[in-house]
């Protein structure tokens, strides 16, 4: 319907390569995700979660687009760090899986670019990260027990945590590339 009705809409899909305990690979014929949009009249794209230059500027696009009436759906590959839920270890995944699958976090990726670039070095990078977990943990208040998620989580989301989130991930596109988004605009 999305297609058809030409709505300004960009589905995501964070793609963390395991269906609970299953890979990706082991479950599906044809893992290539993204390749799905196009029978529903979707502009389908992969991309690496990794890297976050390659998240923006491919979201930004199919943002741009989705707002010309033509949806899209964007297939963001990155790794679970750890099992689907708390009490699983992860038993269907080896050692050397979970420390390749580490070197792709995209703080750490990002930070590296940054410093490679010599745009910011770690001592800035300690700072901005100390700044930020301080205004999360100012901002982000703690529901209170037995809360009606209707009308405290979900009403704070809408309310606070977006406008708040927003900023911040406008801010950090600023600090890698100088200037905003063009969907910040």
């Amino acid at each position: 319907m999305a297609a058809l009705w030409r709505l300004p809409v960009l589905f995501v899909c964070i793609n963390n390569q395991y269906g609970m305990g299953t890979r990706i690979d082991n479950a599906t014929a044809a893992p290539d995700l993204h390749k799905r949009a196009a029978p529903f009249g979707l502009e389908g794209a992969n991309v690496d979660g990794g890297d976050v230059e390659a998240v923006s500027e491919i979201a930004c696009n199919m943002i741009s687009n989705a707002r010309a009436g033509k949806p899209g759906f964007l297939v963001v590959d990155c790794y679970r760090f750890y099992g689907h839920a708390r009490m699983d270890k992860s038993p269907y995944r080896d050692d050397t899986e979970e420390a390749e699958g580490r070197l792709r976090d995209p703080v750490i990726r990002a930070r590296q670019t940054l410093i490679s670039r010599g745009e910011m070095d770690d001592d800035s990078l300690d700072e901005l990260d100390q700044n930020i977990a301080q205004k999360w943990t100012q901002r982000s208040p703690l529901p209170r027990k037995r809360a009606n998620l209707s009308s405290t989580v979900f009403l704070r989301m809408s309310m606070t945590l977006l406008p708040h989130h927003q900023s911040q991930s406008g801010a950090a596109l600023r600090a890698f590339w100088g200037k905003p988004c063009e969907h910040e605009v």
